[in-house]
């Protein structure tokens, strides 16, 4: 299989390139605001190779050490990715998809999970962790539940679909929106600006587009590398693309 030069620090010129020990494969489009984060967050050999999941899984090289996952991705790898850890089989979400050396079959992991936490945490007021959250049903709403929970947030929407079925595997209930006595301290909801991001509202206000990616991007970084990503040029990517007036 031929892929694409590495980005960045790992391009060394010429034709197609050996993939180097700790390859890090992005499964999705070069345009997605989490292949521009993993660029900036890791000098790890990065390649993008968007196409047949079912491909990269049987064709993996030996010196990948994992791919990284667009949500839309999470349902394919269900049915190919058999080993997974705890969250990603209760939540039935894949985003990340490591290789270890004493296990030749893919391990499937949620990072999505943990970069709500960490985006929730950052923005959210100290001390002001909990109460009601009105949780919508988008396609990454399954990923956002137990985010929730962790921190104390009762959880209102509609379960439906995966949502009610990451649920049901959790033990949690999902309050009626219709319960509702006042507006939610916390809203998670599809971004309208791009379908593949997580719009957050803290008492109303809009925390910055994409802070969910940047500490996705973050935890699927530290998992495939066993290094802290560099923090500063990720934050930059989103002053970038999400410029304030």
């Amino acid at each position: 299989m031929v892929l694409p030069k590495p980005i960045g620090a790992a391009a060394t010129g010429g034709g197609a390139q050996p993939r180097p020990e700790g390859t890090l494969i992005w499964a999705g489009d070069t345009s997605d605001l989490r292949y521009a984060l993993l660029q900036a967050g890791t000098d790890a050999p990065l390649y993008a190779l968007p196409g047949n999941l079912d491909r990269l899984i049987t064709e993996r090289e030996s010196t990948w050490a994992g791919l990284v996952l667009p949500t839309e991705l999470s349902a394919q790898a269900l049915p190919v990715c058999e080993k997974r850890d705890g969250l990603s089989k209760a939540i039935a979400g894949i985003d990340t998809i490591a290789w270890v050396k004493a296990l030749p079959e893919p391990f499937g992991f949620a990072c999505l999970t943990g970069g709500i936490v960490q985006a929730l945490r950052e923005t959210v007021p100290e001390g002001s962790l909990g109460g009601a959250a009105l949780l919508e049903n988008f396609p990454a709403a399954h990923f956002a539940l137990p985010a929730l929970i962790q921190l104390g947030f009762t959880p209102y929407g509609i379960a439906r679909g995966a949502l009610a079925r990451a649920a049901a595997r959790l033990g949690v209930g999902i309050e009626a929106p219709s319960s509702l006595s006042t507006a939610p301290m916390l809203r998670l909801s599809r971004s309208p600006q791009s379908p593949h991001l997580i719009h957050v509202e803290i008492d109303g206000t809009s925390v910055p587009l994409g802070l969910v990616e940047l500490h996705t991007a973050g935890a699927q970084i530290r998992l495939l590398t066993s290094r802290e990503p560099t923090l500063s040029p990720m934050y930059e990517v989103l002053s970038e693309r999400f410029p304030t007036a």
